[in-house]
């Protein structure tokens, strides 16, 4: 079973490029509470967000595939609400990136994300 973060819980973890070991703790907490595993790497102005199913329970793969299509249209959504000019979104089953988000908004985004993928489990 997966877990879910209480309402204050953090949902993601923001680090910048020369800091991997940011992002290898964060995957470590996720694998832990069998939470989704979200980041943001982040740079002067714009960011990627992550999402990697990797640190889910191995069940959890397959409910991820049986919605992939819900899934992916619905990060989509999500995408195009915070995408600019020269953003890019990558999707399957299994992961979710979208490039090149302003900054500003990475942290909303990345929530979002996390809630959709929550709720998919």
């Amino acid at each position: 079973m997966v877990k879910r973060p209480s309402s204050s819980g953090k949902k993601y973890e923001i680090f910048k490029r020369q800091k991997p070991e940011v992002a290898n703790a964060w995957f470590d907490y996720c694998k832990e509470q069998k939470i989704p595993y979200v980041v943001v790497e982040a740079r002067t102005k714009k960011s990627d967000i992550r999402f990697d199913s990797i640190s889910l329970p191995e069940e959890c793969d397959a409910q991820l595939a049986k919605q992939a299509r819900a899934i992916n249209h619905e990060a989509e959504v999500i995408f195009r609400r915070y995408m600019v000019k020269g953003s890019k979104f990558y999707s399957s089953a299994s992961l979710i990136q979208f490039d090149d988000i302003p900054l500003d908004v990475a942290e909303l985004a990345a929530c979002d994300l996390f809630d959709l993928i929550s709720r998919s489990l």
